[in-house]
């Protein structure tokens, strides 16, 4: 997606700035991290890396390595611990960043500790625990799919999971092992527990010394585990919903694509570049009615976010209008609850929400400057610097070179100049300064182009042109 590639850009001159300007930077880390949440483990080691090997400063440095370590030790999304993990190994325990005291690291390196060894494709360790019998049983399971779901029955949340849980192993019937286990000391409590609360096909285990729950890294309960019939670990303190996702990818012939060819002919039947908001509208109601109206949640999910992917590069003012829309949508209806699904739509949602804030309509013109050419009618091209809340009355158009569409857009511009009385400022994206290009990403959504908005009287009378 050309916003990330935008972002890298960005992002590689903000890490040289200076320590009084670490605020603004931790903004773009986040806004970083929103953006590239949907890739895989390895691609988001390869970006942190990349990222704080980028800071020239021993203070931006350590800044944003505990920025990005603290955010990855803090998201909930699948394989997210694994990046911490990876942060903390790389740069804090081997010395090549300080953490803050003595006290940060030694926490560090217990959380490698107790995760280091269970990260998203590692074999899993194979532990005896004892039944309710006091027999000897070995968990996960050889040759099939398990889960392990450790828990203590004084734990207020694992009640909230366990119920959960609960309602799923008793309905599934996939080739699952489930492996509830015990954390705590209290035989009587632990069996009223399995006889009210853990009613389904589970295999009830304990661990009387406690050394196979440390090797699971179990500090705090609840914790699930599902482990693939190879060994190796599929998923990671996750959830009852994220569980079922999760296995229904395991035992499916493959995962749902999101923004597919398929889809993305589909949608370019229904809408073109020159669609209103209210056929956006209109698409969305209609793939409501056919499914969510239905009870088919699934298949709203998937459409809603192919949606999605097909109108974020799309150019068209009633097209963005409606996006604006599908965004409030799709964040304020939680239907998306495993991690697979929030990763590949929620976070694209979340930026495209940011950028269509930027500038809208009615607001006054960004306090910008910027150098372009100033078109006006019987007047010579002038170039130069430009303050464009100066431009009362103007329509101006972000553009770069080699874009087809731009230079359509830039021929429509000359046009425009030499009929009307309306100036047309153009502005080459690539040609900026560098604290001139940070200004206009900051104000404008630049991540597709050519942007074209018109101001009427200092404010945005419209915008994607």
């Amino acid at each position: 997606m050309k916003k990330a590639a935008v972002l890298i850009i960005f992002l590689a001159v903000s890490l040289s700035l200076t320590a009084q300007d670490l605020s603004e930077l931790g903004g773009k880390l986040e806004e970083y991290t929103a953006a590239i949440s949907g890739e895989s483990v390895r691609v988001k080691n390869q970006e942190c890396d990349f990222l704080i090997s980028t800071c020239q400063l021993p203070e931006t440095r350590q800044y944003a390595a505990l920025r990005l370590y603290e955010h990855y030790t803090g998201s909930k999304l699948l394989g997210d611990e694994d990046v911490a993990v990876h942060i903390a190994s790389e740069w804090f325990l081997s010395g090549k960043v300080p953490m803050k005291t003595e006290a940060d690291l030694l926490q560090a390196k217990l959380f490698v500790r107790l995760n280091g060894n269970l990260l998203l494709g590692m074999k899993a360790p194979s532990k005896v625990f004892r039944d309710e019998n006091l027999l000897e049983q070995s968990a996960p399971s050889e040759g099939r799919c398990s889960v392990l779901y450790f828990y203590d029955t004084s734990c207020s949340s694992c009640k909230v999971e366990t119920a959960r849980l609960d309602a799923f192993v008793r309905t599934s019937t996939l080739p699952v092992d489930f492996y509830a286990i015990y954390t705590g000391t209290d035989e009587a409590a632990w069996a009223r527990y399995r006889a009210t609360s853990l009613r389904g096909g589970f295999i009830h285990l304990f661990d009387p010394s406690g050394d196979a729950i440390l090797d699971y890294g179990v500090v705090k309960t609840p914790r699930m585990f599902l482990i693939a019939a190879d060994g190796t670990i599929l998923g990671r303190g996750i959830d009852t919903p994220a569980l079922k996702a999760l296995l229904e990818k395991e035992f499916s012939d493959e995962a749902y694509e999101y923004g597919s060819d398929g889809s993305t002919a589909l949608f370019s039947e229904l809408l073109d570049d020159s669609a209103g908001a209210v056929d956006v509208l209109a698409l969305i109601e209609t793939i409501r009615g056919e499914t969510l109206a239905k009870g088919d949640t699934l298949s709203w999910k998937r459409l809603t976010g192919d949606l999605l992917y097909y109108l974020a590069p799309r150019r068209g003012e009633g097209l963005k209008m409606g996006e604006e829309r599908l965004v409030e949508k799709i964040l304020a209806e939680d239907f998306r609850t495993s991690p697979e699904d929030s990763a590949a739509v929620i976070p694209l949602a979340l930026l495209r929400r940011d950028l269509l804030s930027k500038a809208r309509v009615g607001t006054k013109v960004p306090a910008i400057a910027v150098e372009g050419k100033l078109l006006r009618r019987g007047k010579a091209p002038r170039e130069g610097t430009f303050r464009l809340r100066r431009l009362r009355n103007a329509r101006i158009t972000f553009y770069t070179e080699g874009c087809a569409s731009c230079r359509e857009t830039l021929a429509e511009a000359d046009s425009i100049a030499a009929a009307t009385r309306l100036k047309v400022l153009t502005v080459d994206v690539d040609a900026l300064p560098e604290a001139q290009a940070h200004s206009a990403l900051d104000a404008f959504d630049l991540s597709t182009l050519p942007y074209t908005f018109t101001v009427s009287r200092g404010k945005i009378s419209r915008r994607y042109l």
